[in-house]
């Protein structure tokens, strides 16, 4: 009767921790994206031409498109990789001469289109049953530097800055493409878009210093005083909402820095001020962009070898992860695939001068976030049953865990029969 009760006892123990591992496992298998573990190399998208890219999603796939420019042909092709749920795989190749300074996927009216500029040229192209065709070939003023691409009410725009020191608006027009809304005198400038309290804004930095502030008032922008920028930080980099508070960043990137310290800054805008409430230095220029995730905010930063991560806290940013490049890399990004998170940056090889000859490294590097296995105490838990109910433990390492909980189950039936 004694060892009837204990092994009874012992039947209702195992079903407790199977009970136990079952919400453990419906927790993890639940939640939107794993961020646990550690970023590790999954491809190498290498191509020498590769000068800048794009990740976007059409109809629930997910695609990067990477422009590809060949120096001694002067051609550019816009390589699109589509995701076959294990890594990402050439998909269409497109050559047009337009040596292009940008690159740019978006949606309007459900419809998915990419617009390209550069030098005097401006090529939007549509997808189209499942591939990209021409839509627009529309000549501008010669480009001065990449043109920004920003949204007001669901109505695309461009701006673009030309070598005649004029800032050109270009707004989206569902029948024929972009065309000149309106344009202005800015010399030199380096234009970057925010939206304040509903209103947008760019903001045009003049010969990339002195900031100029313009409005959208409906129809097109005005020469505006609605805040000040930090006297730092003054240039524009991103905003994000967190917790229903909208947040700005700034950095001083662009500005001779004494002993080459660049430094980021995010701020809140109060009483047309905007007032820092955390700073960072940086040993290097630095591309920077913002993520959001699982309603987490991360700052992905890019520079020299390697990639940083952080992750907003309220009211700081703290590292997340390093990820080490194995040559310098650009404009890194984060997101997420079925579940499963990963970062994406541009690299290519610096120029070496006593082998000016040799072939430079260039592409894109996809990372992968894996976690380490963490199956070894259920093991040992199967183990000790197999044991207690007179069979071998023969366990060689790493059964899916839903599985070893239905052998788990098994070995459980057989004790109650036992204790019955």
């Amino acid at each position: 009767m004694k060892k009837v009760k204990q092994t009874k006892a012992i039947v209702y123990l195992m079903i407790t921790i199977i009970n136990l591992l079952a919400v453990s496992v419906y927790a993890e298998t639940s939640q939107t994206v794993n961020f646990q573990g550690v970023f590790k190399q999954a491809q190498d998208l290498s191509h020498p031409d590769t000068s800048f890219y794009e990740k976007f999603e059409i109809d629930g796939d997910h695609y990067l498109g990477s422009i590809r420019f060949d120096y001694f042909t002067y051609l550019t092709s816009f390589q699109v990789y589509k995701w076959n749920n294990t890594s990402f795989e050439e998909y269409q190749l497109l050559s047009f001469e337009l040596m292009a300074s940008d690159l740019k996927v978006f949606t309007h009216n459900e419809k998915t289109y990419f617009v390209a500029t550069g030098m005097e040229k401006m090529l939007v192209y549509q997808w189209d049953q499942g591939q990209f065709i021409e839509y627009q070939d529309l000549t501008i003023p010669t480009t001065y530097m990449p043109s920004l691409f920003f949204i007001i009410k669901e109505l695309p725009y461009v701006a673009i800055s030309s070598i005649d020191d004029n800032l050109y608006i270009f707004e989206w027009d569902s029948t024929t493409g972009f065309k000149q809304k309106q344009y202005f005198k800015v010399p030199s400038a380096k234009v970057v878009y925010l939206s304040v309290n509903g209103n947008s804004y760019l903001m045009a930095y003049e010969n990339s210093i002195t900031l100029k502030l313009y409005k959208w008032m409906g129809t097109i922008f005005r020469p505006s005083n609605d805040f000040i920028v930090p006297e730092e930080n003054v240039f524009f980099s991103n905003q994000f909402s967190y917790e229903e508070k909208e947040y700005f960043v700034f950095t001083n990137f662009g500005i001779y820095s004494e002993n080459d310290i660049y430094s980021y800054g995010v701020y809140q805008l109060e009483n047309q001020t905007f007032s820092e409430i955390f700073k960072a230095n940086l040993t290097t220029y630095a591309d920077l962009s913002n993520v959001e995730i699982n309603d987490h905010i991360f700052l992905v930063t890019s520079m020299s070898n390697k990639i940083e991560i952080y992750l907003w806290n309220n009211s700081e940013y703290e590292i997340f992860e390093t990820i080490n490049c194995m040559y310098p890399c650009f404009a890194a990004k984060m997101f997420s695939i079925n579940q499963e998170l990963y970062a994406v940056t541009r690299y290519a090889e610096e120029f070496d001068d006593t082998n000016p000859d040799k072939p430079l490294a260039a592409g894109i590097y996809v990372y992968k976030k894996e976690e380490e296995s963490a199956g070894a105490d259920l093991n040992d838990i199967i183990c000790a049953i197999q044991i207690l109910s007179g069979k071998q433990c023969d366990y060689q390492g790493d059964d899916v865990l839903s599985d070893q909980i239905i052998d788990l189950k098994d070995i459980l039936f057989h004790l109650h029969k036992i204790a019955n």
